[in-house]
């Protein structure tokens, strides 16, 4: 099948998303370049995007995209990360707030579990308050938390009456949620929120994607559910959704797990 004839199916469709599987190297990623080539005006706009789950995917998608000798192709591409596809969305927005580094979140992480040692509310971290480890910890789990969209509100019903190392995370990841919102400020994970927000209170034309009538997400085994949602809030707008996925039909259930949930 050429990549003329994928894109005729795509569209023909009667669904707006669209999922493309088969094994590893069996072409996929091929087809999709070759179909954002096609969607590519000789001044370089396209009116596709490609997504990748990292910056290193990013690049090699671009190198792909620069062998070709085609380089109205490549200025200007438009291959994001969820993360700038988010920054896309948010970009003007008077609401977005001030976003804050990763050495700026360990800091504020760090200023909470000082505060809460001090205040005695920590029963059972208290002991390791002062190791440079319980905030990398923190850091890890929180993050962990908001990629699998569990805020504070809903994770207080399980930890609340949990052991007493559950109820301190919960106590130091609403002191962390309330300080981002009272200081207007949002972290990776928050970012990619507030996005989903935008475009779930957004209407007309979706800030970030003018002139986009079909995002491809490749390279992906497996989505968070906020990412999930953008795609789907994005192909409810009038635009395709293509996504690749590799999946083989070798009885390797373990290796296809999260390729099979996704």
């Amino acid at each position: 099948m050429t990549h003329n004839e994928l894109l005729e199916q795509i569209e023909r469709a009667s669904e707006p998303v669209v999922v493309l599987t088969g094994p590893a190297g069996c072409g996929k990623t091929t087809a999709v370049l070759n179909i954002y080539r096609g969607m590519s005006g000789s001044d370089g706009s396209a009116a596709c995007m490609l997504l990748a789950p990292n910056a290193p995917a990013c690049d090699h998608l671009r190198r792909r995209l620069l062998t070709e000798n085609d380089t109205s192709t490549l200025v200007g591409a438009q291959v994001n990360t969820f993360f700038r596809l988010a920054a896309g969305i948010l970009a003007g927005s008077e609401t977005a707030g001030k976003r804050i580094s990763p050495f700026q979140r360990h800091l504020v992480l760090a200023g909470i579990v000082d505060e809460l040692f001090n205040a005695g509310k920590l029963k059972a971290l208290g002991a390791v308050a002062d190791t440079p480890g319980l905030v990398v910890a923190l850091d890890q789990a929180i993050a962990e938390l908001k990629r699998a969209a569990i805020d504070p509100e809903a994770l207080a019903p399980a930890a609340g009456s949990g052991p007493a190392k559950e109820r301190d995370l919960l106590e130091v990841y609403q002191c962390y949620q309330h300080r981002l919102q009272t200081g207007d400020m949002f972290d990776v994970e928050g970012q990619i929120w507030l996005a989903r927000d935008r475009l779930a209170n957004h209407s007309g034309d979706l800030p970030g994607l003018d002139g986009v009538s079909m995002l491809i997400a490749d390279g992906f085994t497996d989505f968070t559910p906020t990412q999930l949602e953008i795609l789907d809030l994005i192909s409810r707008n009038n635009r395709r959704i293509l996504i690749t996925l590799p999946l083989g039909d070798d009885r390797r259930d373990r290796m296809w797990f999260w390729t099979h949930r996704t």
